[in-house]
């Protein structure tokens, strides 16, 4: 007797389709097309977010001017004062220079808040609120006011409540 090996189907790999050679392309064209939609949504929420700042400001966006964005804004900012307040706190260094003067104790200064408004004369008022000492109750909140001079920030303190 002959030995006879069982011979098992040897199982073929079922046949793909063929790849679309272009495939890849759309692929990235979709992505690109997606990221640039999402760009375009977040300039659009950018160009809100900035209008709505300038509109804190009392500021608006040119219409249909010649002159750039930012000279327009800059000038609407200088009118306003914004440019005479200090970036960290909103304080006219020039004012709490000359309230520190007149202060027993200038260690206790504390500011508290500053706001600014145009004379119909011309150059802006300027109003800070501070705390005065470091008393057990935090202080005396006092109140200066002053005259600024849009051009070069300084201040012309007037009184100290």
């Amino acid at each position: 007797m002959t030995a006879r090996l069982a011979r098992f189907p040897v199982r073929q790999r079922p046949r793909r389709s063929p790849k679309k050679p272009l495939r890849w392309i759309q692929r990235a064209l979709a992505l690109g097309i997606a990221v640039f939609l999402a760009g375009a949504t977040v300039s659009q929420s950018a160009h809100a977010a900035r209008q709505q700042v300038l509109h804190r400001y009392g500021l608006e966006m040119p219409k249909d001017s010649k002159t750039p964005f930012a000279q327009t804004v800059w000038r609407d900012y200088e009118d306003t004062g914004l440019h005479c307040r200090s970036t960290l706190d909103g304080s006219n260094p020039s004012a709490v220079r000359q309230v520190k003067a007149r202060m027993a104790d200038p260690a206790g200064f504390a500011h508290i808040v500053t706001t600014f408004w145009p004379r119909e004369t011309g150059g802006q008022e300027l109003t800070m609120m501070f705390r005065a000492g470091a008393g057990p109750g935090g202080g005396e909140v006092k109140e200066a006011h002053a005259l600024v001079d849009p051009e070069t920030c300084q201040a012309r303190l007037l009184s100290i409540t």
